[in-house]
């Protein structure tokens, strides 16, 4: 009896710990490149490229209209916002995560504190995700044989012309807009007292955001406070349509030899170069359209094969095994990331405030001496997107991407089946040298949590203009401050800052003065509030890097069916019909998102999560799955044979 009360004593505190993510989280997805596709290249005009017993030079010329789309959208949500997802039965998306004020009853232990983007204390909604991909491209692709010259020397080359539509299907429910103001000291230096409603208010609910899609899409703050800056979210945001981008990807060229050269086989090399046309990452949205492979130049070798192993002339039938074989290198390309602070996933959401030297009329009891901390409360907070998203180097050592295929002839029709390999390593992510963005967090910006950074000379009978505060709460999370509403720490009331970071000590002005805090209720006494000596400020070490890192791999199975006409001219025609389905591998777990829960609002609660979070590789793997059909029509001028 005595060891099950420890054990349901040690769950409780266990629970009562600020919840951590048990899942990394990606800032930005690393997808496939759109160009990178050697099934695509390889089906439909086999028989008119690599050419034996030519004597003269000739090409072919085709156009490759695609349409691909995006599925296992739980993979992609899972990748974007691990930890907080749990899966809705009644609604369609049915992957959501809810975001919840501080002072909320029955809070969701795995909601995002809405008090992180200017939301009331009781304000709480659900957002439903359903990320979504699809894509239009027509794929140019061209292929020169210069046998006048060289017998097996050849140039092929293609550009996929696309235009990409990324849609995340955000969608805000359950809204309950809140009543509830700031409290004295959290947010403002002033307060109003309503005798009428019993209530003593920092900032009024009328001056706060209705919801949490004018935060995190909108750039919306608070902006009727004429001392305090509430600066907006500038990235990482969520976009509530989807975002499009038409351009081309990247040029792919090839100058290739085939060493062997037989009507029935053929063994070739290339140098390959690709051509970046696509964009960068900007940072502005977490689910960013990008087209092409985020703007590297790449370059490495190929090899392209074949072997007819059964041929029957009299009946114009056979079988052919084809192998394309691509790796590359893919160099530094300057892009613009968010990052979160390391330990902390989605903390890109959370709240700074600047806590820059020096400090004004502001001492702190340390032991019984009063001392200036070395940081105040400079009147402005901003979320911490606006200030881990900075310029970086991105480059990945190989990408690799190998097709291979059963080609059945008979006639005039061809018919290909096949599989496809892609890997893309690692990304190696360093931080711009000349990265003026840096000198952001070198001013000394700290989390502010749900601590108090105002404090009040207050006798209980004047108004008086607060005195700002030197507080941090690095242990703060995307889920919770330190302060343990509504019953505080260690005998101390939550306003009372018991959870900022140590050293910490009661706040006093210089004349001596202790300064208070107060609760939103009228009848609740004031508190004189706690500060901390040396707020933990956060630095350009603090970054995220390794953990932003993902790789890819997929494997794809495809086919393709063609016709080539007989024609007496020169001018040879083809046509063909195909699709490919694509499974990328994802690195799962199962914390990421919680089981189903029934969905009547008041059932919707989630019960804790006390286990311990399982180690991450710090390098994770994301890939999308998607199908796609296509058509690939050309033109092959056939050259004179031996």
């Amino acid at each position: 009896m005595v060891c099950n009360v420890r054990i349901r004593l040690w769950l409780i505190v266990l629970c009562i710990i600020p919840v951590k993510i048990a899942g990394a989280v990606l800032p930005y997805l690393n997808f496939r490149s759109v160009s990178v596709n050697a099934a695509r290249e390889l089906v439909g005009w086999q028989n008119q490229i690599n050419k034996a017993c030519m004597n003269t030079s000739y090409g072919s010329f085709s156009i490759t209209p695609e349409y691909e789309r995006s599925f296992n959208a739980r993979a992609i949500a899972q990748a974007l916002l691990c930890g907080s997802l749990y899966e809705r039965t009644c609604s369609t998306p049915n992957l959501a995560f809810k975001v919840q004020g501080t002072k909320v009853t029955n809070r969701d232990p795995h909601a995002w504190l809405a008090d992180y983007f200017y939301l009331p204390t009781d304000f709480s909604s659900i957002i439903n995700i359903d990320p979504k991909i699809d894509t239009f491209l027509v794929d140019f692709n061209i292929y020169v044989g210069f046998d006048t010259w060289l017998p097996g020397l050849f140039l092929r080359a293609h550009a996929p012309m696309t235009n990409t539509r990324w849609d995340l299907k955000f969608c805000e429910s359950n809204i309950i807009a809140g009543t509830n103001g700031y409290d004295p000291g959290y947010f403002s230096d002033s307060y109003t007292t309503n005798t009428n409603r019993g209530i003593i208010v920092g900032v009024n609910r009328t001056d706060l955001l209705k919801n949490f899609t004018q935060f995190i899409f909108g750039q919306d703050s608070i902006t009727d406070n004429p001392t305090i800056n509430f600066e907006p979210l500038h990235n990482a945001r969520m976009s509530t349509f989807r975002l499009t981008k038409s351009r081309l990807a990247e040029i792919q060229l090839a100058l290739g030899y085939n060493f062997l050269l037989d009507p029935d086989y053929h063994l070739g090399l290339e140098l390959r170069g690709y051509i970046p046309i696509g964009n960068e990452p900007r940072g502005e949205f977490i689910f960013e359209s990008i087209v092409g492979n985020g703007h590297h130049a790449e370059a490495g070798l190929g090899i392209t094969s074949h072997w007819g192993f059964w041929n029957d002339t009299e009946q114009q039938r056979g079988l052919s095994l084809y192998l394309d074989a691509n790796i590359t290198h893919m160099f530094t390309s300057c892009q613009r990331r968010t990052f979160d602070l390391r330990g902390k996933p989605l903390s890109r959401y959370m709240l700074a405030a600047d806590m820059r030297p020096p400090a004004k009329n502001l001492l702190i009891d340390i032991n019984g001496v009063h001392v200036i901390p070395t940081g105040q409360f400079k009147y402005k907070f901003t979320p911490v997107a606006n200030l881990t998203t900075i310029p970086v180097k991105v480059s990945c050592a190989i990408q690799a991407d190998i097709a291979c295929k059963l080609a059945f002839t008979g006639g005039n029709f061809e018919w290909d089946i096949g599989y496809d390999f892609w890997y893309r390593s690692c990304e190696k992510i360093s931080k711009a040298s000349d990265c003026c963005c840096l000198n952001n967090l070198a001013q000394g910006w700290a989390l502010k949590g749900d601590s108090f950074v105002f404090g009040f000379t207050q006798n209980g009978t004047t108004d008086q203009i607060g005195i700002p505060l030197a507080t941090s709460q690095s242990q703060a999370t995307i889920f919770n401050g330190t302060n343990n509403w509504p019953h505080g720490l260690d005998g101390f009331a939550w306003n009372q800052n018991p959870g900022i970071d140590i050293p910490k000590g009661p706040a006093f002005d210089t004349g001596g003065s202790p300064l208070f805090t107060h609760d939103l209720i009228l009848s609740d006494p004031w508190n004189q509030v706690l500060a901390s000596k040396e707020p933990v400020v956060i630095t350009a070490d603090d970054l995220d890097i390794e953990g932003a890192r993902n790789k890819g791999l997929s494997n794809k199975i495809f086919t393709h069916l063609n016709y080539t006409f007989s024609t007496c001219s020169t001018w040879v025609p083809y046509f063909g019909i195909g699709g490919e389905v694509e499974f990328g591998h994802n690195t799962t777990d199962r914390a990421c998102i919680r089981p189903p829960h029934p969905c009547h609002p008041s059932q919707e609660q989630l019960a804790d999560n006390c286990s311990t979070p399982r180690p991450q590789s710090r390098c994770r793997s994301c890939s999308l799955s998607q199908w796609g059909i296509w058509i690939k029509g050309g033109l092959t001028f056939a050259g004179k044979k031996n």
